[in-house]
């Protein structure tokens, strides 16, 4: 969504981030919910345990990956100007999200 509505603008990239967190936390909830629906009680443990393993690991090396990405590749914004000289902002730029 990043990489597809990426515009030089401080207030859309922002827009962007929360509805991409919005529809990653829907995902999130609706992937176990289903997970649950549909096994069977003799493997449910097993399957809870198993997702619960997966998310656990994503949750550790998603943020650092992510992180390394979005810090190598930035993008100056400009936000004002202080007295005639621009101030800018950096955003990750949007090879980090292709």
């Amino acid at each position: 969504m990043m990489a597809a509505i990426y515009v030089h603008e401080l207030m859309s990239a922002i827009v962007a981030m929360i509805i991409s967190m919005i529809g990653i936390a829907g995902m999130t909830i609706t992937k176990i919910t289903l997970l649950i629906s549909s096994a069977s009680r003799e493997r449910m443990a097993t399957m809870t345990r198993a997702n619960t393993a997966m998310r656990l690991m994503g949750n550790t090396l998603g943020p650092v990956i992510a992180g390394s990405l979005e810090t190598t590749y930035r993008t100056p914004l400009l936000a004002y100007y202080l007295n005639g000289m621009p101030i800018f902002y950096e955003v990750p730029g949007k090879e980090s999200f292709v």
